[in-house]
C-alpha cells in the first residue's frame, strides 16, 4: 500500500516549488540585465555621461566598466543593486529597468503623464466619433424621409 504524503504547513513550499523559484530568479536577473542594456541604448546620454550622472546621484563612483558588468549577460556575478534603480531611471531618463522589476512582481507600471496623454487621445477620438455619428444619423434620417 502506498504511503500518503503528509500535508505541509499552510504556505509551505515543496522542493520543486523552491527550485522553480530559483529558476525564476535567474530569469528575472537576465531580464533586468537586458532592460538595463536597453535603457542605455535608448538613453539620449552616452554611456560615459550616464556613468557620470549616476556618480553624482549616488555619491559613489560609477564607471562605464561598471555599467558594462551590470548589462553584460555573461557577467552573472555582477548584479545591479536595486537600490540604485531610482537614480538609474533619472540618469538614463528611461523606465525599462523599472518596468522589468515591476513585471517580475506581477504588477504593471502606470506612468501618470502617459495616462494623461492616452486620456487626451481617447477624448479626441470620442469627439471625432460623435461628429461622425451625428453625420451618419443625419444621412440615415435624410434617406428615411426621402430627401436623399
Amino acid at each position: 500500500m502506498a504511503r500518503k504524503a503528509k500535508p505541509g504547513l499552510p504556505g509551505q513550499l515543496s522542493l520543486l516549488d523552491v527550485l522553480a523559484r530559483l529558476d525564476e530568479g535567474r530569469e528575472v536577473g537576465a531580464q533586468l540585465k537586458a532592460a538595463l542594456a536597453s535603457d542605455l541604448g535608448r538613453s539620449r546620454f552616452p554611456r560615459d555621461q550616464v556613468a557620470g550622472r549616476l556618480t553624482v546621484l549616488l555619491g559613489r563612483s560609477v564607471t562605464v566598466a561598471i555599467l558594462d558588468t551590470w548589462t553584460a549577460p555573461s557577467k552573472d556575478q555582477h548584479r545591479f543593486p536595486l537600490e540604485y534603480l531610482p537614480a538609474w531611471c533619472e540618469a538614463t531618463e528611461q523606465l525599462g529597468a523599472l518596468r522589468s522589476v515591476v513585471a517580475a512582481c506581477g504588477c504593471r507600471l502606470v506612468v501618470p503623464d502617459q495616462v494623461r496623454r492616452d486620456l487626451v487621445q481617447v477624448e479626441n477620438e470620442r469627439k471625432r466619433l460623435q461628429v461622425r455619428s451625428r453625420t451618419l444619423a443625419a444621412v440615415v434620417e435624410a434617406v428615411d424621409t426621402g430627401v436623399l
